[in-house]
């Protein structure tokens, strides 16, 4: 509502709004509702013209692959993957090299 003098008014107003949620609970459990799981009234989650839920497999086996890349790239500052001399030699001929190697992109 705005205000000007005697004049009120309600003005229409638009804006993109993109928000996450983690499941209550820690994981998603296929047999509740997406409030349930979100643990967000519906009135609010109604606001949304979207409600996209993304669903992590559990898989022990690759989580503790990416966990050991992500350490490895904070440890190292090195997010190609690449060894130390790829590294180097990398940086000395640049042009050389493809951005993402084959393999990499073939495993998304």
């Amino acid at each position: 509502r705005a205000r000007e003098g005697r004049i009120t008014t309600t003005l229409n107003t638009r804006a993109t709004v993109l928000a996450a949620a983690n499941p209550a609970g820690g994981s998603y459990d296929v047999r509740r509702s997406p409030e349930e799981n979100i643990n967000l009234p519906a009135a609010l989650l109604s606001r949304f013209d979207f409600l996209w839920l993304l669903l992590d497999k559990a898989d022990s086996e690759a989580d503790r692959m990416l966990a050991e890349h992500v350490l490895r790239v904070h440890r190292t500052k090195n997010h190609l993957g690449k060894s130390e001399e790829e590294m180097e030699e990398y940086e000395n001929n640049p042009s050389s090299y493809d951005p993402v190697s084959a393999s990499v992109v073939r495993s998304y």
